[in-house]
Formats: C-alpha cells, structure tokens, sequence
C-alpha cells in the first residue's frame, strides 16, 4: 500500500508584527515587511500546487493570524502557532496538520524564493521510498524543508538558520542516526537571511521578479 502524498506547512511570521530579522536593518522596517509579504504569498502558493486542500500556514504571532489568513490562496488554510520555543511551535503545528491528514508533512518557511517542483516531487519521492526524514539544507545554516512521517522535536531545532550549511548536514545526520531514522537529501539552497544572500540573489538572473523588486525598491 503506497504512503499518502505528503501536506504541506508553512511556518510564517506576519509581515506587519515578525520579529526583526539580520534583514531588516538592511532593507528598512516597510521594505522589509514589504518583501516578507512577497515572500508569504511566495511559499503559501508554493503550497497549495505541492498539497491541493492538504496546504496549512501557522502563523507567529497569534494575533496576526487573521490578517495572515487575508493574504493567502483559495485552500490554504492557516492557524495560529502555539506558545514556546521554535521547536515546540513546529513539533505542536505538525501534529496539528497530521491529525487533519494523517500523513507525511514537508514543512517550510518563507525564505526560499527558489522553492519549486522539484523540492516537493524529490521529497515525497524520499518519503514514499522509505526515507523517514528528508532534509534540504540552506547554505548559510539550518533548514529550508523537512519532510517528515511523525514529529521529530530534535530536528525542528535545526529549522531556519544556523552556523553555517555543513554543520546543520552534519549535526542533522547525528541527530538522525542516534533516532535510528533513515535520511534523504536534498540539494543545497541559499535562503533569503542575510544583506549577502540578498546580493547574491540579485546578482541571479533567476531570481522571481517579484523578489527582485521588493529587494531593489
């Protein structure tokens, strides 16, 4: 019997009241609240082409999950985080959408304007082919997806940035083998954190124009 397609969730800040990122300073308050709008958008339409009516945002903070909901697509439903750490806001948001669904879930930010087909299709392939993590780590440190079949608290951890993309691979694939968990992998990808990744992502004549305008406003 083949495994369900995977949900998906989105784990976004609201772009009116997030709280302040390296990013910020560089782009200014209103562009960057303008550019993290762009982005939300972004990874909310990413899923619901990855997840048709299995597509959820969980949104910090709580308060501003309404003004959230107002930006999203048609079947993309959204909820608001629960109280704790970053880990325990993930791990509390998956075992919410896995009730609604009952199967895998990849679970995303909004800093990678690059998130295509590829990521979805590759990680539900690793998950259907018996791969109980699948990882894709940023190159500036943490995770940009996690694909999962039941809660991984020790790996939420590891989500959004970090040292550097070599130490999450390898303190993910610790954590990983202490759990006994078989692992995928997916390629490198530089996430939207810093003024660098923002300049190098100009300088990519791939960079969706949506993006590249909010950058260069």
């Amino acid at each position: 019997m083949s495994s369900p397609a995977p949900s998906v969730l989105v784990m976004a800040g609201a772009p009116s009241a997030r709280p302040a990122a390296p990013l910020d300073a560089w782009l200014g308050a209103d562009r960057a609240a303008r550019l993290q709008a762009v982005l939300l958008r972004r990874a909310a339409g990413w899923a619901a082409r990855a997840a048709p009516r299995a597509a959820f945002v969980a949104v910090e903070p709580a308060h501003a999950a309404a003004e959230v909901a107002r930006m999203l697509p048609p079947g993309v439903d959204s909820f608001a985080q629960a109280a704790g750490s970053h880990a325990d806001r993930v791990a509390a948001a998956v075992r919410r959408v896995m009730a609604n669904t009952g199967g895998p879930v990849l679970i995303v930010g909004t800093s990678l304007p690059a998130l295509g087909d590829y990521h979805a299709q590759a990680a539900a392939l690793d998950l259907r082919d018996g791969c109980d993590v699948v990882l894709g780590v940023s190159i500036g440190g943490g995770l940009y997806l996690l694909g999962v079949h039941s809660p991984q608290p020790h790996l939420f951890a590891l989500l959004g940035t970090g040292n550097d993309g070599e130490t999450t691979r390898r303190h993910a694939r610790r954590v990983t083998a202490d759990l006994g968990l078989e692992l995928g992998m997916l390629h490198y990808e530089r996430a939207l954190a810093t003024p660098q990744d923002a300049r190098a992502m100009l300088a990519d004549p791939l960079l969706p124009p949506d993006v590249a305008d909010a950058l260069r406003e």
